[in-house]
């Protein structure tokens, strides 16, 4: 039954709800009694977002709001397509705290409702996914399907917020980095004028043309990202630019291969893992700002736009004055075997997940792709729209890559060369030959210490800010307009950038109070505003704690330069400086060794035998670790894996069927090709319900028929109600009576149906019988009575159908259906003329 035309039932307690939604919930107890035992002890916590998968027929947002919101909290009720228009005709909810949202951008509501949003909550992990009774009880399979799907984009907007929220490594790396920052981006600004890049990113087509690159290399500049050098060292191509953003260790881990690259120049912003920048003994520069704060050092900067990685280096070779970027493993795509990642790391076991994006290739074939690779996508069409205008083309000759709109897609042999007048190597070695290291660091500490400085002065404003509030809660003004003087401390602190700066580098603090403030009422004001200080006093004197460290490095690279050949380098004291770092210094001795043999090669060889084999032993360490390939595994499937490419597979193929999206069910179909053969009744109901969206009904019924061969299949269920939908369609009411008999075996609601089929064939008896087995699973559905009473009232069974309606009645008091076949059944009982059913 379609819920939208389904009316609403009234248990003994006058609540109404939907049959089909909530089956005998609701029935013999009150929601109240059926909530206080069903639900997670988590439903009711405080500060948390919830987000509810189906309402209880509107009956479970009416008992939070009846309970009381917990403070800080906000629920998100997302209802099934089919019943929300039902449910939100009745519900009358009075708190914006509440929302009853579609599938479609449950979010997207709550951002438009909210300045808060959803940031705090998934930045914090307050996020908790809850069922209602009628989803943990199964009655409705989409509410299956909205659960598996929400606990995916749950994960991942987790994922996102925490990513992007999460200040603290992006805004300490740029403290730690700051020392060696003495050359930037515009040092190398327009260096080849109207020539041709390349960009390395990591997708699959990135070693597709090596060839064509070889022949060519004296004329192209080549821009890689940091993670992709061991496999161009494989090819013997090594990059002139290697470019790295991310903040996180694992950069460190993943990109430690580059050291390999003797001769390439490592551009990166200020917030780069600094484990992996103060390693680099070669020449470097920064993109971008050096420090998080206003300042004359961030003068004349590159903009690196720099959603990824792959953005940054094509922003890169833009700045370079390249007029042609030809992209290499730009692909934003999951190959059509489901290949993920760079080659020698493939891993199909999750390139199947409830959140593909369709994409369509340069070659035009239908792939696959994530919200991630959609988000770089944009990017990527934005620097290309600029750069155009600017006068730079971005090119992509891989026909397996994504189609991204302003990035031409060329055959590699059409695309024409300029001649370079020397090796990009060499244009690069000159423009970064002078560096003046001691008076870089001269500047840059007298602007740490004249921020040390205006930290002190924001310390003031805060204490003068509590001195106001507890004259406030004394009510001694001493001051004239307390109120004024304190809002006035207030704006300065959300204004001023070096505090704006301590917020962030707290962040996680700062949301925290946020939460709280923005769940408490006027009366609590003061003390909000108390915690509020009292948090930046303590996070201004962490950051004047902080500042330090970029000061002590200064004096240990100052020491270094300084001292004499056989000096060497003062390890004990790199030592102290490293145990001191607020994140993982993952480089330790060994990479301080490395780069201080690499950038000091004459001071090293001045040191005596014994220490230069000390030196050389743990500069061995980062080599080896370098020098190390990881061995390319076969792909391979734990069980739980494959469930969850299954689950996510059900989930997909309803979604592009419900979407008439045929192309995405082919390229879902033959994705599931590379699985093992469990995959093969997944397979056959994409390709069914291809075939349908087609209209080769025969093909569909073809194969959903070899689904039903094979032993205990997965989608048995889905590819009979497939049979029985098209059998429907081709009033084949023999095959429709065999599909939906199948299905009452698995599930009693089909019953019901049964039922009328049987019914429209006019055999009464046989439909009698299949009612009396969906009731015997469903007595409280008033809803069969048109048609059942309609079927026992022409077989002469008014006795019965009385009897029926009185035992319902005994469970739904209030149902005038009821009432309406039980005064029908007396008449034709005491012989009297019925009016004609409906």
């Amino acid at each position: 039954m379609n819920p939208i035309a389904e009316d609403f039932l009234t248990n003994p307690f006058g609540e109404e709800y939907l049959y089909s939604v909530n089956r005998e919930d609701f029935a013999a107890k009150s929601a109240a009694d059926v909530f206080a035992s069903s639900l997670d002890t988590r439903f009711f916590e405080r500060h948390q977002l919830h987000v509810v998968i189906g309402t209880d027929s509107g009956l479970l947002p009416a008992y939070v709001e009846h309970k009381g919101i917990p403070m800080g909290a906000r629920y998100l009720f997302i209802e099934a397509e089919e019943c929300i228009a039902s449910i939100r005709d009745i519900l009358e909810l009075k708190s914006q705290r509440i929302l009853l949202c579609s599938p479609d951008d449950p979010f997207g509501e709550l951002n438009k409702q909210s300045d808060l949003g959803e940031v705090f909550y998934f930045y914090l992990g307050h996020v908790l996914l809850h069922n209602s009774v009628a989803a943990s009880r199964g009655h409705l399979d989409r509410y299956q399907e909205l659960h598996r799907q929400f606990e995916e984009e749950i994960h991942a907007r987790t994922f996102f917020h925490q990513g992007r929220g999460n200040q603290n490594k992006h805004l300490t790396n740029r403290l730690l980095n700051a020392p060696e920052a003495y050359q930037c981006a515009p040092l190398i600004r327009n260096l080849f004028p109207g020539k041709t890049a390349v960009v390395f990113a990591a997708g699959h087509s990135m070693t597709q043309h090596m060839d064509w690159i070889k022949d060519h290399r004296a004329d192209l500049v080549l821009v890689a990202i940091s993670r992709v050098c061991a496999t161009l060292l494989k090819h013997e191509v090594e990059p002139d630019v290697i470019v790295s953003v991310d903040p996180q260790a694992i950069n460190y881990r993943q990109s430690l291969s580059m050291l390999r690259c003797k001769n390439s120049v490592f551009a990166h912003p200020a917030y780069c893992d600094h484990s992996l920048t103060s390693i680099w003994p070669g020449k470097k520069v920064v993109i971008g700002e050096r420090l998080p704060w206003e300042s004359k050092l961030n003068e004349d900067y590159i903009d690196s736009y720099d959603v990824t990685v792959s953005n940054a280096a094509i922003t890169t070779a833009f700045w370079l004055g390249c007029q042609q970027i030809l992209l290499m493993g730009v692909d934003l795509c999951h190959t059509k075997s489901g290949q993920v990642y760079a080659e020698s790391s493939a891993n199909l076991a999750r390139s199947i997940n409830p959140r593909l994006f369709k994409a369509t290739t340069n070659g035009g074939s239908v792939v696959f792709t994530t919200q991630d690779y959609l988000e770089s996508a944009r990017g990527i069409a934005f620097q290309g729209a600029l750069f155009r205008m600017r006068g730079a083309l971005l090119i992509n000759p891989n026909a397996d890559s994504m189609q991204i709109d302003h990035v031409e897609h060329l055959p590699i042999e059409q695309i024409p060369i300029s001649p370079l007048p020397c090796t990009a190597r060499e244009t690069l070695e000159q423009a970064l030959a002078n560096k003046d290291k001691p008076a870089y660091w001269s500047t840059l500490e007298k602007e740490l210490r004249q921020t040390e400085r205006r930290l002190n002065g924001l310390l003031k404003q805060v204490k003068l800010g509590k001195t106001l509030l507890n004259q406030i809660k004394q009510a001694k003004h001493n001051n004239k307009n307390p109120f004024e003087k304190l809002r006035n401390i207030t704006n300065r602190l959300g204004t001023d950038d070096l505090a704006d700066y301590v917020k962030q580098l707290h962040w996680t603090d700062f949301a925290e109070i946020s939460l709280l403030l923005e769940s408490e009422d006027k009366a609590s004001a003061i003390a909000s505003q108390e915690r509020y200080l009292n948090l930046y006093d303590k996070s201004i004197h962490a950051t004047i704690k902080l500042l330090n460290l970029p000061l002590q490095k200064i004096k240990l690279l100052r020491e270094e330069a300084q001292a004499n050949a056989n000096e060497g380098v003062n390890v004990l004291d790199w030592g102290r400086y490293l145990a001191s770092l607020p994140l993982a210094a993952s480089y330790g001795y060994d990479g301080i060794c490395y780069k201080w043999m690499h950038e000091y090669p004459e001071k090293f060889t001045a040191l005596s035998d014994d220490w230069q084999q000390a030196v050389e032993r743990c500069a061995q360490l980062i080599v080896d670790q370098a020098n190390r390939t990881p061995p390319a595994a076969p792909v391979s499937w734990t069980k739980q894996q494959l469930q969850e490419v299954f689950d996510s597979t059900i989930l997909l193929t309803h979604k592009f069927y419900r979407q008439h999206d045929r192309e995405a069910l082919d390229a879902l179909a033959d994705l599931l090709q590379n699985y093992p053969k469990d995959a093969e009744p997944y397979r056959l109901l994409c390709i069914g319900m291809s075939f349908e969206l087609d209209g080769q009904l025969q093909e569909a019924i073809d194969a959903y028929q070899k689904i039903l061969e094979i032993e205990a299949a997965p989608t048995l269920k889905e590819a009979l109600q497939q049979i029985a939908q098209i059998c429907v369609e081709q009033k084949d009411l023999e095959n429709v009576l065999f599909a939906i008999d199948a299905l009452a075996q698995i599930d009693s609601k089909y019953f019901k149906v049964q039922a009328e089929a049987l019914t429209s064939l006019f055999e009464y008896e046989a439909a009698i019988d299949s009612y009396a087995k969906y009731l015997e699973y469903h007595p409280s559905d008033v809803s069969i009575l048109p048609n059942l009473a309609k079927v026992m009232l022409e077989l002469g069974y008014a006795e019965q159908l009385h009897t029926l309606c009185s035992e319902m009645l005994a469970r739904n008091p209030n149902s005038a259906q009821l009432v309406e076949y039980r005064d029908l059944a007396q008449q034709a009982m005491s012989g009297g003329a019925t009016a004609p059913i409906d």
